[in-house]
This record gives structure tokens, sequence and C-alpha cells, in this order.
């Protein structure tokens, strides 16, 4: 591949985006994408069905009025001459209040209402803070992607102008044909993977754009003085304070309780139900075809109604209520040890990645000393290009490491945040302060 290749390749790219871009920032970046997400927005949805359902099954125990009125026409004949035709218009009108007094399967669904809220609440939270991991996710492999980028490109640059300099060496026969097809060899082989780097860019930037809903921002590239996250405290400790805050964990304990109610409903099911009804009604002759005067009607009563026998429909109902009960203490505890374990690997994660970052920063140093010397000595004559090449890669190896590395433990921090529970706006704001 030649200059020409490579310009073309790099104007592709960057004509893919915007030229008037500006600085993103990971808090932004969220911001933006939670009024882009579909999964929030439905996540929100779900919430409000679940709520609303709740305040149908509470409105079951609060006062009722109706209002009623009935208007009719009624005109009897009859088939022989002797009794005339007779009209008995009528009209009734009234109104009646009914309360719900005793109602054990109501007052269980209402408990399982009020669970089942809880947990649509928890999901939602649940849903927030995935966000952000997403977002966050997706920001970093952006970061990862441009730091490869830079870091092959700077490699690229290097070796073209030792490939200049190799061309013009080996016309006054200072430097040997093998030397000079090595750098050649060299460049060819970065020139590929700079273009692949190129293509990874592009597509995580893509990815980006479609959680954010805009292609006019651009994050902020990552430091090679990134100071990496560490973890402190016990590990025990942590995993106990994720099983009491993860939103996940916590809704499945809501739907357990919501789960135990369902079985009082059922048990509730099978005592009476008592109501007190009050109705006031005006009634004029009609109805009836009767020619009684207009009269009003004063009505209050306990209504109690008690099924006795449903033909085990009860029964069938109790058993269905338990398994969904043993089923969802069955969810509840393989939450909670896909937590500890997703806990525990990221809590190695951010351990493991912040080594790896200080020992990316050191071999950088070294790679840095040990190409610039191999540079000097090629250029006084005592060392090999060869020297220079090997030199120069390892110092891209330490640059792309330790972008890697820091991507790495920025994530794995944030990951561990979200399984305990507690990944907020601020704990995004801290990560964007180090980046």
């Amino acid at each position: 591949m030649n200059k020409l290749t490579i310009g073309l390749v790099a104007l592709l790219v960057f004509a893919a985006f915007p030229a008037d871009s500006q600085e993103l920032t990971l808090l932004e970046a969220y911001r933006l994408a939670a009024d882009n997400d579909t999964r929030l927005q439905i996540a929100g949805y779900r919430r409000d069905i679940v709520e609303a359902q709740g305040d149908q099954t509470l409105a079951q125990m609060l006062p009722s009025v109706r209002v009623f009125s009935q208007y009719s026409k009624n005109e009897v004949e009859y088939e022989d001459d002797i009794r005339p035709a007779q009209e008995y218009d009528g009209r009734r009108y009234g109104a009646s209040l009914s309360q719900r007094l005793f109602d054990m399967s109501t007052y269980s669904q209402i408990r399982s209402a009020n669970a089942r809220s809880d947990g649509a609440n928890l999901t939602l939270a649940d849903e927030t803070q995935l966000l952000a991991a997403r977002v966050a996710q997706a920001y970093f492999d952006v970061l990862a992607s441009e730091g490869r980028s830079k870091a092959l490109s700077d490699e690229l640059l290097a070796l073209q102008q030792q490939v200049r300099q190799s061309d013009a060496m080996v016309k006054r026969q200072l430097v040997s044909i093998t030397e000079q097809l090595e750098v050649t060899a060299r460049r060819d082989l970065v020139e590929t993977q700079y273009i692949d780097a190129e293509n990874a860019a592009a597509l995580a930037k893509e990815a980006l754009y479609v959680m954010l809903g805009t292609r006019e921002l651009l994050p902020r590239s990552l430091s090679q003085d990134f100071e990496p996250f560490t973890v402190s405290g016990n590990l025990d400790a942590s995993i106990a304070a994720a099983l009491a805050l993860n939103p996940k964990v916590r809704a499945l304990k809501a739907e357990q309780a919501a789960a135990k109610a369902g079985i009082d409903q059922v048990v509730g099911s099978a005592l009476p139900r008592v109501d007190f009804v009050a109705t006031r009604q005006y009634s004029d002759i009609g109805f009836d075809n009767s020619s009684s005067p207009a009269r009003d009607t004063t009505y209050f009563g306990l209504n109690v109604n008690w099924t006795l026998v449903e033909g085990g429909a009860v029964r069938a109902r109790a058993r269905e209520a338990w398994a969904n009960y043993y089923s969802a203490g069955e969810q509840l505890k393989a939450q909670q040890q896909a937590v500890e374990q997703e806990l525990r690997s990221a809590w190695l994660g951010v351990r493991a990645s912040q080594k790896r970052v200080s020992a990316a920063k050191r071999s950088l140093e070294s790679a840095a000393l040990s190409f610039h010397a191999a540079e000097r000595a090629q250029k006084l004559g005592v060392g090999r290009v060869v020297d220079v090449l090997l030199s120069r890669s390892a110092m891209t190896r330490a640059e792309l490491n330790l972008v890697a590395a820091s991507a790495d433990n920025a994530m794995a921090w944030v990951e561990l945040h979200y399984i305990k529970g507690d990944l907020d706006e601020a704990l995004l704001a801290e990560v964007q302060a180090r980046l």
C-alpha cells in the first residue's frame, strides 16, 4: 500500500464524522442516552402499567357511589271491549353508596400489587444503572479504539520517515538491501494494522452514536496519565452490601413478596365478603304496571357473600400460588449467586487491570528509552535497522497495552458499582475526571 492509499483511507474515515464534532464527557453521554434509550423508556412505561393496576385493585376497597335513573312509557291493551287500555308511565331515579367492609382476598391482592409496584420501580432503577454501564462500555470502546489507532499512526509515520531514509542510504550503499526490505515490510504491516484500527474506531463510534441519538459529539481522548481505580475494604463485606442493594435482587425479593401475598389471596377467597350498601330511590307508577302512588325508598344493608363450594377451584389456585412462590424463591437464589460471582469477577478485574496499567506505564517508559537508544545507535552507524524496528514495535505494543489496561480498569470499576447497585451520575463524573 502506498501513501495515496493511506490518504484515501484516512479521508474516508474522517469524512464519516462531522468536522465540527464537540468533545463529549462520559456524564454528558449518559444524559443524552437516557433521553434516547428505548429500553429505559419501556421500563418506565411498564412501571406505570403496574402502578395503574395496583390503583385499580385499591379502588375495590374504597367507597363507590352510583346514580341511576329510568323513564318509561307503558301501555296495556285488553282484547275485550270491556276494559279500556291503560297507561302506566313511570320514572325512577336515585343513588347508592357501597363500601366493602371485609374482603381478605382483596386485602392480599393489594399487598401483592404494592410488592409488584416496588419490583417495577427497582427494575427501572436497574435499567437506569445498566444504561450507565452500557454507555460507559461504548464510550471506553471508542477511547480504546482511538488510542490504538493513534499508536499505530505514530509508528506508521515514523516508519514512513525511516523508509525514506533507508532509500537514500541504499543509494549511497550505507545500508544493505535486506535492511531496506525489513523496514518496508514493517511499514506495510503497520499500514494494514492501522487501517484495521481505523475501521474498528469507526464502528465503535457508530455504536456510541446509536445510543446517543446524535453524530455531533465525540468522546475526549484517553490520557496516558490515567490514574487507575483501586478497590479497598473487605470483599465479603462488599458482597453482603451488594446483595442488600442490588436492584435485581431487591426486585426479585419484591416478586417473592407478591407471590406470598398471592397465597394469602387464595386463602382469603374462601372467606366471606361483607359490603355495606345504602340506597335512596324515588319511584313513580308504571314499572310494575300498577297504580300505586309515587314513593321514596331508603335502604341500608350489609351484604354477605360466601362461596362454600367451587368444585376444587380454590385448591387448584392454592397449588398455583405456592408454585409461583417457590419459583420466585429459586429465581432470587439464582440472582444472588450471580451477583456474588459477578462482584468477585469485577473486584478481581479492577485489581488486575490496576496492576496492568502500572506495568504498561513502566513498559512504555522502558520501550521509549530503548527505541531512542536504538535509533541513536543506528544513526551513529553502530546499530542495526532491525533493532530500531523491534524497539519501535515494542513501544507501540506498550502503548496499546496501556490504552487497553486503562479502559479495562475504568470499565471494571463501573461494573463493580453497577453490581453493588450504587452506580449514579456522581460516579460517572468521577470516572471522567480520571480519563
